[in-house]
Parts: C-alpha cells; structure tokens; sequence
C-alpha cells in the first residue's frame, strides 16, 4: 500500500505529529487490510527532514527513483509491523 501526498503543515512541523501520523495510519491498514504488511510513498531527493521522518518510523530507501512533480524522489518501504510497534 502507499502513501501519497502526505503532508504536515509548517505550524505543527517538530511537534511529533508527523510520526504520530504515520504510526495511526500503519494501525489502520492492520485493522482494516490485515494482508498488507508493508507501506512504500515517494519522498522529495532534497526534503531531509522528511526523509529522516520516515526513516524514524521505520522506512528505508529502496534504492528506486522516479521523477516526481518537482524534482527526483527517493522510494522507501517500510514493514507496518514495525511502523505499530
């Protein structure tokens, strides 16, 4: 399953919102598709602090690349039973 257009507004940035977000958003895809094990979204190459963001909740770089509205994305994964944990 992926993720798209997921955004925190620049008020609530560094507030821990972002991660609470993806934890309740890997809770409901356990809940309500139990056969999807693993989450995948494309992050801008130059947004850091997102990448790190994800990589705090678990995801990892797929090595994979697209290009995406403004500028190269990453592509991560990341197992949902770590994102719960």
């Amino acid at each position: 399953m992926t993720l798209h257009n997921f955004r925190i507004g620049s008020q609530f940035l560094r507030q821990g919102i972002g991660a609470a977000t993806v934890r309740k958003a890997a809770q409901w895809v356990t809940e309500s598709r139990p056969t999807v094990s693993q989450l995948m979204l494309a992050v801008n190459a130059e947004n850091e602090p997102a990448a790190a963001l994800y990589h705090s909740c678990g995801f990892r770089l797929t090595g994979a690349t697209s290009d995406g509205r403004i500028g190269r994305e990453n592509i991560m994964t990341g197992d949902i039973a770590t994102m719960v944990a």
